[in-house]
């Protein structure tokens, strides 16, 4: 019996994994360019427009992400005329003061 006769088989072969891990990997991350918050021009937010980072120049983001952009992973959008959220910072500012507050009344 020859080698490729071993491995040869009459059963069709299951490609959804592979086709599953492919969309995965070509999901695009939407970055957000807005107004900047503490002196910055610009601010980088996510897709639902929550605070990444401050930036001072526009070439700064994509510099930032450029392999990401080169590779279809990241697509920028500017929305100039808005401000980040920053609900989510908010709120974790308040966890910690309670952490710290409850590690400060132990102690």
């Amino acid at each position: 019996m020859k080698s490729w006769e071993k491995t040869y088989t009459d059963e069709p072969i299951d490609y959804s994994n592979y086709l599953k891990r492919k969309s995965e990997e070509q999901k695009v991350t939407i970055i957000r360019v807005r107004r900047g918050i503490n002196g910055f021009p610009y601010s980088a937010c996510d897709a639902n427009g929550f605070f990444i980072g401050n930036f001072e120049k526009l070439g700064d983001v994509r510099k930032h992400w450029l392999l990401e952009i080169r590779w279809g992973k990241v697509k920028l959008i500017r929305e100039l005329d808005k401000q980040p959220d920053m609900s989510r910072i908010d709120e974790t500012k308040e966890m910690l003061e309670e952490i710290l507050g409850a590690y400060a009344r132990k102690g």
